[in-house]
């Protein structure tokens, strides 16, 4: 009772400080959940080992013959992790001009709400592409300064950067647009042309992703003359009304002859090179860096310190019920407490419907599979396709990769001969963790977004301020040296 108590008491403390030090950077967080994944596979199967050392050296012997493949990996191919990340940025920024150009229809009674919502969406996921992307890029560098192979998609991402800026930038009132232009092709031309632009972006995204080399076509380039053909139509016109609405339109115009010219640079980076070539690199190097940004999020108005505490309680809480009722297999209730329990609500819902849907699919279609399978060489070809495709799918889709780990536990299980008794414990234990995580979120330390968002609003405001601010003082710098 005592050692249970303990383990419970260092299970509160390590869970809270492993999350405290995701506070550092996304590296340190990830460090923090790949440690808490191992802690609790090494906790919760120390006593089938004989030896307390056995089973943290073979997951330890797991984690290096992985490190090891990968390091193989990137000798033959060492800039995948790269190409990979920089052709999510494209097809993003494809989507997101997919979006922008739902807003052009030359319809008076047009509804933009729901459009901004989809674009606002996707503009967060260009610019996580892109903080990723930076990442990445940032991973091969000494303090920013990048050198090598690298420089090359660095100014790819530089040119990525400059189209998503000039693509978010705030167009006009669309349906005040529409009653001006409404018995003219001008805003189908306009839609016509993000639709070519996005279609490019995603050709680009293809071209890196495969190592081969884009060739941008005519087709935007065509679309774009078009367009300007029709602009020039309309200001030969001379109508007064005209005169501030063609005003809003050539400013977009311009935009987009820009992002027109950056795309066809994606084929040839190196034509507009920059002098300093250098990745702002906010990561805390130093010892007194990293304490100040831990120590900066010791408070209780901190999204990681309420998330860092909640997923100590649930996973304390969780460990205890595993005790008291002697739950066999109870790891798979603290390893879904630990993936489904996220800073806030909302991201949570969606985990626990993913983890629950996922599971219940992997048990529908692995019941079947392990009773026209029986045989233990055709059950290893399905612990080896499950396992590829959990890999395929864990960061894209959570459902699917759930459903899959399901199937690789559901097989592995059964080359013990355990197969279909693992089957009700998997899904009550997920059942036990999913209501742990939403109980967590709901009850402990709440944060619930619609009480935070005049300070989220704030917080826009003053940054955009800031970036407002750089950008004239950039220019004032470009004047004065020119």
């Amino acid at each position: 009772m005592a050692l249970s108590t303990s383990i419970r008491y260092w299970l509160f403390i390590s869970t809270f400080g492993f999350i405290m030090l995701g506070s550092i950077g996304p590296r340190y967080a990830s460090i923090a959940f790949g440690s808490l994944l191992i802690a609790i596979y090494t906790m919760l199967g120390a006593h089938e080992s004989e030896n307390i050392w056995f089973q943290p050296l073979m997951l330890l012997s797991g984690a290096a013959w992985y490190y090891l493949v990968s390091m193989v990996w990137h000798i033959f191919w060492p800039m995948q992790p790269v190409q990979q990340s920089l052709s999510t940025v494209f097809l993003e920024l494809g989507n997101y001009l997919d979006s922008k150009r739902e807003l052009f229809h030359p319809v008076t009674e047009l509804v933009p709400q729901p459009l901004r919502i989809t674009e606002a969406k996707r503009n967060a996921s260009t610019v996580q592409a892109l903080n990723q992307c930076k990442s990445t890029l940032l991973n091969r560098s000494k303090r920013g300064h990048i050198d090598g192979a690298s420089d090359r998609f660095l100014n790819i991402y530089f040119l990525a950067q400059d189209i998503h800026e000039r693509v978010s930038s705030s167009h006009y009132r669309y349906q005040e647009l529409a009653s001006y232009f409404q018995h003219s092709d001008i805003l189908f031309r306009f839609k016509h042309l993000l639709e070519t632009q996005a279609a490019a972006c995603r050709e680009i995204a293809d071209a890196i992703r495969l190592g081969k080399e884009y060739q941008h076509q005519g087709t935007s380039i065509s679309a774009l003359d078009e367009l300007q053909t029709s602009l020039h139509f309309l200001k030969d016109q001379q109508n007064p009304q005209w005169r501030l609405p063609l005003v809003q339109l050539e400013f977009l115009f311009n935009n987009l002859a820009t992002v027109e010219k950056q795309l066809s640079n994606v084929s040839n980076p190196d034509a507009e090179k920059l002098e300093e070539r250098v990745l702002d690199d906010t990561e805390a190097h130093t010892l007194s860096a990293m304490w100040q940004r831990v120590k900066s999020n010791l408070n209780k108005d901190s999204i990681l310190f309420r998330h860092a505490i909640r997923m100590s309680i649930a996973l304390t809480l969780g460990y205890a019920i595993i005790q008291f009722f002697n739950i066999e297999r109870g790891y798979w209730i603290l390893l879904t407490t630990l993936f489904v329990c996220q800073p806030n609500y909302s991201a949570t819902k969606q985990k626990l419907t993913a983890r629950v849907l996922g599971t219940i699919a992997g048990l529908l279609v692995g019941v079947p599979l392990l009773t026209f399978f029986p045989s233990q060489e055709s059950q290893l070809v399905f612990i080896v396709l499950s396992g590829v495709l959990f890999f395929a799918f864990r960061i894209n889709n959570y459902g699917f990769a759930t459903a899959f780990i399901t199937l690789l536990v559901l097989f592995c299980f059964n080359q013990l001969g355990e197969g279909y008794a693992v089957i009700l414990p998997r899904l009550t234990d997920t059942l036990i963790g999913c209501i742990l995580a939403v109980m967590a979120v709901v009850y402990i330390l709440p944060d619930w977004q619609s009480k935070r968002l005049h300070r989220v609003m704030a917080d826009a405001i003053d940054t955009n301020k800031l970036y407002l601010a750089r950008l004239l003082a950039n220019t004032a710098l470009v004047k004065k040296t020119t």
